[in-house]
């Protein structure tokens, strides 16, 4: 039973992000029966039936936009007390239809609303996360301290937003972490995609429940109203106790091995059969414990998976159950077929915008305290552009021009032994010239260029690509934030907008190769990104100073290795949008290299592997001293050209 009452949330504001979704529809009826004045922020992509028995509750607020443009709605924190924030792209399929705009919702989004809540006074944060962050940890009980192992890009987005949200709480902020078992029961906004609710379904239809595999892997479950009633209760409890804590929810008792489950919904319905399907793609296994919940706060979920077959049955005899193959019970199935989920453009809540989080801040957003994050006094970081040329003469000038003058101090041109006449056309342009012979590939050039910024006490150094910097410069402003943040590697990013990629001429069998590697970077790395193969990238002093990046390669695989070396060091990795130009003059990397290249990468996650579990000591992530400048003997003849 729940041991705690609900009636100290009488007249608070509650704003909930993805209000009318399978938890929000049920939540939100809870609030206001508890007298709280409710904001639902939500796209209501999957209609508006959800919540259509309060809609025209008189303490019920409700904006229908999406996640992504909260920073539009100025007066969406006014008077808010506290934060669920349930919005999302949920589900692994689901997740995996369009992996840029999962990371920027699940991810850069959450990060965003949460900063800007912060700010402008509001003093409870709860966010839902996934007991899917365990991954495919076998049949061991898990405590919210056992290892995290996600296997998808769904829970990887949940655990990667934890801490970005608990280095937030703080004594006027209070953040918790709920992760969610995987939920079943009625809701306004049902979903036939959950594993108890499909078994329900199929046996009701007179249908064979399927099993697919042995069904030996562990899953924790919890009833939606269960996880409401949860969540209520952690707002009205004391800040001090549930403060920067994570919390697994659900009951021990609920842990079921998916056979076992299938057998017990059969055992409902007389007659009903199993079908076995002998392939399972999906292998993960996570028995967890809900001691901590039940211990600390006195809560312990109730409803079982036979209250959901009564609940079921009843919502089709009564008619709120029609159709039960419609696609509105699908996710995946409504995300197909919504073009505007799938087509959001980027907003600058990817770039958290809300990301200066000042101690005791409680303005409101039209506010003119609610300074812009490159206006902060003395806070300004010193941004070097290194332009990387070779052989680039006819291509110097543009790339010179594309570069965003007003944030940079300095431009230096780092030639890389260039035959033509590049050295002699960046003085014509006034720019500091180094000049190294022999020729010593792209990694010897950046690190060439990285240690001469450093000694010109640059913070942080913009990689430019000499040829027509085909990766446009100005995204500088969109890094921004993440500088003034103290970010140590920022990436640029072709796929937060993937029809932008191809529509700007990137060639396909490199969109599809890109997004392929950057699915198993993202799994091994852990890192949330888009993509790891860019030619925009930011550096920072502290990364210069704490990667052992003299040790990486001299050709191209050092892009790759210092990504590696910022996951393995656990240096502070972002993200921000970037346009790729394929239609002017620019040099290429022939297809054969690329193979090369693709293959090299995934050396180096299996170095990064066998490093990590202590099997290995690879010199690129080699701890100790970085020593920024190398010995004479080894470092490449760089002179100033005039």
């Amino acid at each position: 039973m729940m041991s705690q009452t609900l009636s100290a949330l009488r007249g608070k504001k509650i704003l909930v992000t993805g209000g009318a979704g399978y938890l929000g529809s049920v939540l939100v009826p809870v609030l206001l029966d508890q007298d709280c004045q409710v904001t639902v922020l939500d796209n209501f992509t999957f209609g508006e039936a959800p919540l259509k028995e309060v809609r025209n509750h008189p303490k019920l607020t409700i904006i229908r936009d999406d996640l992504l443009n909260h920073e539009n709605h100025v007066d969406l924190f006014k008077d808010v007390y506290g934060v669920v924030h349930l919005a999302g792209v949920s589900n692994d399929p689901t997740s995996d239809l369009d992996p840029s705009l999962t990371v920027r919702i699940n991810y850069f989004a959450t990060a965003s609303v949460a900063r800007r809540a912060k700010t402008e006074g509001v003093k409870r944060f709860i966010f839902t996360s996934s007991c899917s962050v365990y991954g495919a940890s076998g049949d061991s009980w898990l405590t919210e301290d056992s290892a995290k192992e996600p296997v998808t890009l769904y829970a990887l987005t949940k655990l990667e937003s934890e801490p970005t949200l608990l280095n937030l709480n703080s004594a006027d902020f209070s953040v918790t972490i709920l992760r969610l078992s995987t939920l079943f029961g009625y809701s306004p906004r049902m979903r036939f995609d959950l594993a108890i609710n499909v078994m329900a379904k199929r046996a009701i239809q007179g249908l064979e429940i399927m099993l697919h595999g042995d069904g030996q892997q562990y899953r924790p479950f919890v009833h939606v109203k269960d996880a409401a009633k949860t969540i209520t209760t952690i707002l009205e409890l004391d800040a001090n106790k549930i403060s920067g804590k994570v919390y697994n929810v659900g009951r021990n008792e609920m842990n079921y091995k998916i056979s076992d489950l299938a057998h017990e919904v059969a055992g409902y319905f007389p007659g009903s059969q199993l079908k076995k399907v002998p392939h399972n793609a999906d292998s993960r296994s996570y028995r967890v414990s809900f001691d901590r919940l039940r211990q600390e706060l006195g809560i312990v979920p109730e409803k079982t998976v036979k209250d959901t077959v009564i609940e079921l049955q009843a919502a089709v005899k009564n008619g709120a159950l029609t159709d039960l193959e419609a696609d509105r019970y699908y996710n995946i199935k409504v995300i197909k077929s919504t073009t505007k989920a799938m087509d959001s453009f980027y907003s600058p809540a990817a770039t958290a915008m809300w990301i200066d989080v000042l101690p005791g801040a409680n303005q409101a957003v039209g506010s003119a305290k609610v300074r812009a994050i490159d206006s902060a006094p003395g806070k300004r970081r010193k941004v070097i552009a290194m332009i990387l040329a070779y052989n680039c003469e006819h291509m110097l000038e543009r790339a010179y021009e594309r570069i965003p003058k007003h944030l940079v101090d300095d431009i230096i041109v780092m030639d890389d032994g260039s035959a033509d006449n590049t050295s002699k056309k960046a003085r014509e342009l006034g720019l500091k010239v180094f000049r190294h012979d022999p020729n010593r590939g792209y990694g010897g050039n950046v690190k060439a260029g990285l240690r001469m910024a450093y000694q010109m006490g640059a913070d942080y150094v913009v990689e430019v690509h000499g040829d027509g910097a085909q990766f446009d410069p100005i995204s500088i402003q969109y890094a921004l934030p993440y500088m003034h943040q103290g970010f140590d590697l920022i990436l640029g990013s072709r796929f937060q907008n993937p029809r932008n990629a191809l529509a700007n001429g990137m060639p396909l069998i490199r969109f599809v190769a890109n997004h392929f590697l950057s699915f198993f970077d993202r799994w091994i790395l852990k890192l949330p990104l888009t993509e790891f193969h860019t030619g925009f990238r930011i550096y920072s002093r502290n990364l210069i100073e704490s990667v052992p990046f003299q040790n990486n390669s001299d050709d191209y695989l050092f892009s790759f290795q210092i990504i590696a070396q910022a996951a393995y060091f656990n240096r502070r990795v972002a993200e921000v949008p970037v346009e790729a130009d394929y239609k002017s003059e620019h040099t290429s990397h022939k297809l054969s290299g690329a193979f090369v290249y693709a293959f090299q990468t995934f050396y180096v996650l299996g170095q990064y592997l066998l490093n990590r579990w202590g099997r290995s000591q690879s010199l690129i992530f080699e701890k100790g001293r970085n020593d920024i400048l190398p010995p004479k003997t080894t470092e490449p003849r760089v002179q100033e050209a005039g």
